[in-house]
């Protein structure tokens, strides 16, 4: 009888094992789905605008999409500029959709937008069942160059380290904001007219950099995100 009772007991344990989510967090079909656009660096909002619309066309032809709408100069992901748009993809009720859950309808979306050759980037994921793990759900990487190279070097690291992570089979997909090929321009300031305005310099480069760059400080960090 007793050995029955193992029997049974180490059974169930084994079927529980093998059925039960293994992610620390599992991933959960909250009927929204993301789509963040990042084109070239330079890109104007008209062409983020143009690429997101054909982004949001297609996802509204995909089976169990609701409704769509689109964001144009930001994304989830990267951030704020001209070069991002996003596209928030609405679901239809889980009722409406039968076998047609969060995670294979994104890998539908990868497939038929994988023709869009003037983004650099599409990626599609949903929100995070937890809010604060991360933007998509998945695990983030901080690179930071601690031996004073220049940011070419530090680009290229950058890239060889995703291209890495990309030949694991567990990956699903890594993106990387990280890009010093952006247009920049060079500010010098009149330190000695600008004291006698009355100006502080670093006012001036404040106010410069609210206009032209956003007010988010250039750093040497480069952020990784990825999904398993």
């Amino acid at each position: 009888m007793a050995i029955l009772i193992i029997a049974l007991f180490g059974g169930g344990l084994y079927v529980m094992m093998k059925t039960t989510p293994s992610s620390f967090v599992p991933n959960e079909d909250l009927g929204t789905i993301f789509a963040s656009v990042s084109l070239p660096p330079g890109s104007t909002l008209e062409r983020s605008d143009s690429v997101s619309g054909k982004v949001a066309a297609i996802a509204r032809q995909v089976d169990g999409v609701n409704n769509t709408l689109q964001v144009v100069g930001t994304n989830f992901i990267a951030g704020a500029g001209s070069a991002y748009s996003m596209v928030i993809i609405e679901l239809k009720e889980w009722g409406d959709r039968p076998g047609r859950d969060a995670t294979k309808i994104i890998g539908e979306l990868f497939g038929r937008t994988a023709g869009i050759r003037e983004a650099s980037s599409i990626i599609f994921f949903s929100p995070p069942t937890v809010q604060g793990f991360s933007a998509s759900g998945g695990f983030e990487f901080q690179l930071q160059d601690k031996g004073g190279h220049t940011i070419q070097d530090f680009y290229k690291v950058s890239n060889d380290f995703q291209n890495a992570l990309r030949a694991r089979p567990e990956i699903q997909y890594i993106n990387s904001t990280f890009n010093p090929n952006f247009p920049q321009l060079q500010l010098t300031v009149n330190t000695a007219k600008a004291k006698d305005a009355g100006v502080s310099p670093n006012s001036i480069l404040t106010t410069m950099q609210g206009y032209f760059g956003g007010s988010t400080p250039l750093t040497s960090t480069s952020s990784v995100n990825n999904t398993v």
